[in-house]
């Protein structure tokens, strides 16, 4: 979709869909944007670092 409307793909910069959305947005030359939640059932998570994403294209909330 990204490749046709030639914009950026924001999507939660999560597992699953969200990881496959921002792959193929990668892949097809494209920006990407994501949004981290840094918690879980009132628990901070131990990393808020996307493992291959770089830190200014994703923010953690």
């Amino acid at each position: 979709i990204a490749k046709l409307l030639d914009c950026t793909t924001w999507t939660g910069a999560g597992p699953g869909l969200m990881d496959a959305a921002i792959k193929g947005a990668l892949e097809a030359g494209k920006p990407v944007g994501g949004l981290k939640i840094g918690r879980e059932a009132t628990e901070w998570i131990a990393s808020s670092i996307h493992p291959y994403l770089p830190s200014e294209t994703y923010l953690t909330c």
